[in-house]
């Protein structure tokens, strides 16, 4: 991210008519280090400039671009240092003072960092510098909670219409004739979230989580489908270093159609992430989940699912820096009871992926676009069609985020999903759009 908000730092007006090269023999040692520097090539700059430090320290250009050099070389305590005593005689270099909360970021100084930041940014600064403040701001609040207990309240409320909410096929069949209740129903939704989360600090490496949500989503004419969730979750963080992190977690579902309990859902899994640069992270992850129906009518669905895969982001050096990610994952399902029913609608193998893209368009309105795939295969043949059910699940998610405030935002979402089926029974295409309000506190 250091790059990038040297690179956005441009639009800033730069030192300028405020710092003046002198008119003496350092003037060409002091173009020779900012020549270096606007270059890339820190480490040189810094060596070069240490040998002048003596003759040239407190020259404000001299200064500027040792501090730069010596905050990209590893050296953030000097070059902090440094870009202070250029503070010192020109408060209002915005410039200067970004460079200077970027080494007291690298400090681990957050309250200076986050002081020196805000500052710029209240002076409403170009909107490609903005973005790269923000993020930073950001981040310095995730490394705020590995110091203390924090939490966070949220509630979500949703306008939507589902084409078919039962995801069922629109028209009758070749093999079997549907009633009319087993065909596709599309109605409008209201949908209602709420919930927290808090993470209690052990030390700087381990802390433990929890979070809670309630789901309840009401149709307008469909009520038969009226269902709703809670979830639970808590779990262990250990951070090995700056850039790997480990955790483990237990979770816990209960799903409730037309008000009686449908299935209950319990999760163990475990992840790791890893932060390759700045800009590129990965993680992995493995998940065990046991699913009970307490009807004794489709008890026979009872099983236990194992899951894994990967994930991929990464920021690209274009307009507006948006950020790819990719996902892959296997696992497979297993029944409880091994029967005809169960092996050809429950025990699966299945595979698939993801690809999308986030773009911050604006520091408010963010747009993100991802294409899902997903590939099953049921190890039983059907008893009615003779064969083995496989599945292709593809999907288009879009959506666009506009945070009005730091606690209030606006969500327009559109799915367009089309599930291809060899048992033309679980053939069926789906659009469901959506507007939410989310509040955090």
């Amino acid at each position: 991210m250091d790059h990038h908000i040297k690179n956005a730092l441009a639009c800033i007006t730069l030192l300028g008519s405020t710092l003046v090269l002198a008119d003496s023999d350092s003037q060409l040692r002091i173009k020779q280090l900012k020549t270096l520097t606007e270059q890339g090539k820190s480490a040189e700059a810094y060596q070069m400039a240490a040998e002048w430090l003596q003759e040239l320290e407190g020259d404000p250009l001299f200064d500027f671009y040792f501090g730069i050099a010596a905050v990209d070389s590893g050296y953030a305590g000097e070059g902090t240092m440094a870009l202070e005593r250029v503070l010192i005689v020109h408060p209002e270099n915005d410039r200067v003072r970004l460079e200077y909360a970027r080494g007291m970021y690298l400090l681990e100084d957050n309250e200076t960092a986050k002081k020196e930041f805000s500052q710029v940014l209240e002076k409403n600064p170009p909107e490609s510098v903005a973005i790269k403040i923000r993020r930073y701001l950001a981040l310095i609040e995730k490394r705020e909670q590995l110091y203390k207990t924090t939490s966070k309240l949220y509630a979500e409320a949703i306008l939507g219409h589902d084409s078919n909410l039962n995801s069922a096929p629109e028209d009758q069949l070749n093999r079997v004739e549907l009633t009319e209740e087993s065909l596709g129903k599309g109605d409008h939704y209201i949908q209602i979230k709420a919930g927290g989360s808090i993470t209690k600090p052990l030390d700087k490496q381990h802390s433990l989580f929890a979070r809670a949500g309630a789901n309840q989503k009401r149709y307008h004419s469909e009520k038969s489908f009226n269902n709703s969730s809670l979830d639970v979750t808590g779990g262990w963080r250990y951070k090995l270093d700056r850039d790997d992190r480990f955790q483990l977690m237990a979770s816990a579902q209960n799903y409730r159609t037309d008000g009686d309990t449908f299935r209950n859902m319990f999760s163990v899994s475990g992840d790791w992430s890893h932060n390759l640069s700045n800009t590129l992270a990965i993680s992995g992850y493995i998940t065990a989940s046991r699913f009970l129906y307490p009807d004794s009518s489709i008890s026979w669905r009872d099983s236990v699912q194992l899951s894994g895969g990967g994930n991929l982001y990464t920021t690209l050096p274009v307009w507006h820096s948006p950020i790819l990610f990719a996902n892959a994952f296997s696992g497979l399902e297993t029944p409880d009871d091994v029967t005809t029913v169960s092996k050809a609608s429950v025990e699966k193998h299945f595979w698939g992926g993801s690809l999308g893209l986030q773009l911050p368009v604006t520091d408010a309105n963010i747009a993100t676009a991802a294409l899902i795939y997903q590939d099953a295969q049921y190890q039983g043949r059907d008893w009615l069609y003779g064969v083995r059910r496989h599945d292709k699940y593809e999907a288009l998610n879009l959506s666009w985020r506009y945070q009005f405030n730091k606690q209030l935002n606006f969500n327009l979402n559109a799915s367009f999903i089309n599930n291809d089926s060899s048992i033309e029974l679980y053939t069926y295409d789906r659009d469901v759009v959506s507007f939410g309000v989310k509040y955090e506190y």
